[in-house]
């Protein structure tokens, strides 16, 4: 960057000048703005006038999982309820998880903004971003705010947070972090463990190799590994659900005139094992077969695409001047085979939850994420490098034509690397238009239609007429 004289400058000094922010359509600023005030909307009409009976009584129930039954996965958040509110009526505890949830959802809501911000330099396109498919619009939309997602995803970004500044006692912080999120809910030990893990052995100024790295940095995080470990071995049963429930009972929650089943289905999941979930996925897969392609079809083309998104916006750094009408750019641009690549990497860390369990738009929403705090800060580099290290040649070349192959296309779906819209353009289209249900759905398309934005506009302005 040439020096140039910042006029004004304290010490008199010649300083850089920032890079120019990349500049936005007026198009897709509009139709950016304008959805995040509609989504801004419907937040604070759920706060307003609903409450979590209404919106997400499941979502409840999993708050609610307490070690009264014995010790059992899940159970951290709601044994601190149990104990610091011994008087507290269903209320009180239901203002306690929203309060939580709000604030856990708008301290990663904050950290992303300033890491895009950072990134850009335009607000536009840190608001183009976070609204994409499956991320921050879609926990409210979905009213997947109200859940343990957002406590994971907030521990994993401070414990990036902490890892990056290379502290002496970090791994200690690490550990501790990531053993609370890992007794608030098992998935972090199944994804975000691994990334830490990789993250932690980024520091390319260490002389050993990668694998060596990445094992001593595997070894760093046993403390949390064993208490993963603990949690698989004690995931819970029938009787320690049946003993929850007895005990919140005694205290008048779950006792309504007609108890709705899906709080207490919440806890009962604890009897659920990872192979009763993989069967009902086999199944889906086997309905597939029969002719019910809608399901299959959708998350195929949703995942990628949403992904594409990412990289796309990963083009638009500060300061840079894409050509993205030219075919060369789509995989010759650095920064879009650099996001291509991480989101390949995370995505294989958030595979095993594709498996175990079916809300996939809840696991899209976390792998998207999470991949944020690497694809749009300073550890994008560093954490290539040295899972590239780890890699054979011929892994490296296989993975290399994979991108190509499956992200190339996508892209021009976009406009870039073609010429029939803007890029930007058309991820402001995707905010609009593009479904989001958050699990797996056996209906048909206009019922798939009606998890996009403007169709949920739509039907907001029909009822109120």
């Amino acid at each position: 960057m040439p020096r140039t004289f910042r006029a004004g400058s304290p010490r008199g000094l010649f300083r850089p000048l920032p890079a120019p922010a990349a500049s936005v359509s007026a198009p897709a600023a509009v139709a950016t703005v304008t959805a995040a005030a509609v989504v801004a909307a419907f937040a604070v009409s759920a706060l307003a006038q609903h409450g979590i009976r209404d919106l997400a009584p499941y979502n409840l129930g999993e708050f609610l999982i307490s070690y009264q039954g014995g010790f059992v996965r899940r159970g951290l958040f709601g044994e601190i309820l149990y104990r610091l509110s011994p008087s507290a009526d269903q209320a009180h505890i239901e203002q306690v998880i929203i309060a939580s949830s709000v604030f856990a959802y708008g301290c990663c809501f904050a950290l992303v903004w300033r890491w895009l911000i950072r990134y850009s330099g335009s607000a536009i396109i840190t608001l183009l971003v976070i609204l994409q498919p499956f991320l921050f619009a879609f926990p409210i939309l979905e009213f997947q705010w109200i859940r343990k997602d957002c406590f994971l995803l907030l521990a994993f970004y401070a414990s990036a947070i902490v890892l990056g500044r290379g502290a002496p006692m970090r791994f200690v912080v690490v550990n501790f972090v990531s053993i609370i999120a890992i007794l608030t809910h098992e998935s972090y030990g199944f994804s975000f463990l691994p990334l830490l893990a990789l993250l932690a052995a980024a520091p390319v100024a260490d002389t050993d190799s990668p694998i060596r790295r990445i094992a001593r940095s595997i070894g760093r995080l046993t403390p949390s590994l064993l208490t993963f470990a603990l949690v698989l071995v004690r995931h819970g049963n029938a009787l320690v659900a049946d003993r929850i429930i007895g005990s919140w009972q005694a205290r008048g929650v779950f006792l309504y005139d007609q108890p709705d089943p899906r709080y207490r289905s919440a806890v009962r999941a604890l009897a659920q094992s990872a192979g009763e979930a993989s069967s009902t996925l086999w199944q889906l897969v086997q309905a597939a077969q029969d002719g019910n392609w809608i399901v299959p079809a959708y998350w195929l083309a949703a995942i990628p695409i949403s992904a594409t998104a990412l990289c796309i916006a990963a083009v638009y750094r500060r300061g840079s001047r894409p050509s993205p009408c030219r075919p060369t750019d789509r995989m010759l641009n650095r920064d879009f085979k650099e996001a291509s690549a991480c989101l390949s990497i995370t995505g294989c860390c958030f595979a095993p939850l594709f498996v175990l369990g079916l809300d996939f738009g809840r696991w899209v929403f976390l792998w998207l994420a999470a991949s944020l705090a690497i694809v749009f800060t300073d550890r994008r580099s560093s954490f290539l490098s040295t899972v590239h290290g780890a890699m054979s040649p011929s892994a490296r070349s296989i993975a290399r034509r994979t991108r190509q192959a499956l992200f190339g296309p996508l892209a021009a779906l976009f406009g870039f690397g073609s010429s029939w819209a803007s890029p930007l353009t058309a991820m402001a289209v995707t905010i609009w238009c593009f479904p989001m249900p958050i699990g797996l759905i056996s209906k048909d398309l206009f019922d798939l239609a009606g998890h996009s934005l403007v169709a949920r506009l739509v039907g907001a302005i029909a009822a109120r007429w």
